[in-house]
């Protein structure tokens, strides 16, 4: 039987990041266990083991455990991305939005604002 996080010694549980992920730990059959193990408990966010870490719980309220996030800026993609960067392209403009007819109820009741925008356009 695995242990949850109620049953973790540590504040945190600092989450991997699966972009480290080879293949194999990224198939759908694996990357849950994958994760569970790379886990890792710390009592502070400062910890140098999880300095790679970008997503943490806070599980110190057991009854609701909150995700703090700490998103590092990737210097190197954003120079690749400003070097294929082209004002001129419309391809950077384009949103494929779909909405099955399920999610679609829900959106109109939750976002009526943005519902309408699109249906205006």
């Amino acid at each position: 039987m695995r242990a949850n996080y109620r049953d973790v010694n540590g504040k945190y549980l600092a989450l991997p990041r699966v972009e480290y992920f080879n293949e194999m730990e990224r198939h759908e059959n694996r990357i849950q266990e994958v994760v569970f193990n790379q886990t890792l408990a710390i009592d502070d966010l400062d910890d140098p083991r999880a300095k790679d870490s970008e997503i943490f719980l806070d599980i110190q309220d057991t009854s609701k455990p909150k995700y703090i996030y700490n998103i590092k800026r990737n210097e190197t993609t954003i120079k690749e991305r400003d070097a294929k960067y082209n004002p001129e392209s419309l391809s950077d403009n384009l949103l494929v939005l779909y909405v099955d007819t399920l999610a679609r109820v829900a959106a109109k009741r939750k976002l009526p604002k943005t519902a309408h925008w699109f249906r205006e356009q």
